[in-house]
């Protein structure tokens, strides 16, 4: 299943200011609330680095936030 993912591929980014208003935004944007904080801080993550592929076995609500955030696909890893 995560034979595809290396360590070293990984990158690891403290979530800051300017990424937790942006995961706000997003989460507004597809009228959730708290329940979605961590996927809109993944997303946000990803948009305010400037685009990325997020690789997940859960794309749903992912799929539903990168929809607002530019450069940002959800790749499941189910599929």
């Amino acid at each position: 299943m995560f034979a595809g993912l290396r360590r070293e591929r990984v990158e690891v980014h403290p979530v800051d200011t300017r990424t937790g208003v942006r995961a706000g935004q997003l989460l507004g944007r597809i009228r959730a609330g708290s329940e979605l904080a961590v996927d809109a801080f993944l997303v946000a993550s990803a948009d305010v680095l400037g685009g990325a592929v997020v690789a997940t076995s859960d794309p749903d609500d992912l799929r539903r936030l990168a929809a607002h955030a530019s450069n940002v696909a959800v790749a499941d890893l189910d599929a």
